[in-house]
């Protein structure tokens, strides 16, 4: 199905989930009262993130590819419009300097606007946690520091508050931004294991160790067939 570049409008595609297919949400206990709520959000459908793919696919060589399914500037402008960014003066993105790789796509856009679609039904219809129009002192929302997050974060609030519920006189949420170092949704961020650097520059030096296990083996086997890679000659 095609997908409609709108900046506000839900876009129709196809997820890997159903946020819109979640089913009842169990009652809350008699006596008790939800009081407030964290949720965690993965970000959408992205760009590859490696420059490689084995020793098949070279993923610049595919740049046009991917930036087609590329949000448009208009989209990014409205969707700084409604949720600016506050970052630390300091803070360099994790993508710096990336056009394509690793970016989200028209596609993960849309599936967190459904997320955010799915939250509001809990948070707002069933719990009754959240007001129907946007209150921006009442939801507190942080990122960590690439464009991915940010903008997946973005249309998540968007599912939760479309511009039809809120206030046209303070319809604007603002997204806090995280340094990379310390920060808690980043993995490592505060350097305090010294080994997982260690590992992860040994697996790019050396590839992954070892004789793979079947179960590995049989996944390299279907993903290579499943996408036309020839069956030797890809070091996964």
């Amino acid at each position: 199905r095609a997908l409609r570049r709108s900046t506000m409008t839900m876009q129709s595609s196809r997820h890997s989930f159903d946020a819109l297919g979640a089913g009842d949400f169990p009652p809350i206990p008699e006596g008790l009262q939800l009081k407030s709520m964290a949720v965690v959000s993965r970000h959408g459908d992205r760009a590859p993130i490696a420059r490689t793919l084995g020793t098949v696919i070279k993923t610049l060589d595919e740049e046009d590819f991917w930036r087609a399914r590329l949000p448009p500037a208009e989209s990014l402008a409205a969707w700084d419009a409604l949720h600016p960014l506050d970052a630390p003066h300091d803070a360099i993105p994790m993508d710096e300097g990336e056009d394509v790789l690793a970016q989200l796509t028209l596609r993960g856009a849309d599936e967190c606007r459904q997320v955010g679609v799915m939250l509001r039904k809990h948070i707002v219809e069933h719990a009754g946690l959240l007001a129907p129009q946007l209150d921006p002192a009442a939801v507190y929302a942080r990122s960590t520091n690439s464009r991915r997050t940010k903008q997946s974060l973005q249309n998540v609030l968007l599912g939760l508050y479309p511009e039809d519920k809120r206030d046209p006189r303070r319809k604007e949420l603002v997204v806090l931004e995280s340094r990379n170092r310390g920060d808690s949704m980043v993995p490592n961020g505060d350097k305090s294991c010294p080994r997982i650097p260690e590992i992860i520059a040994d697996l790019r030096k050396n590839g992954y160790p070892g004789k793979q296990l079947p179960r590995h083996e049989s996944i390299a086997l279907n993903t290579a067939r499943t996408l036309g890679y020839p069956r030797d000659g890809v070091r996964w």
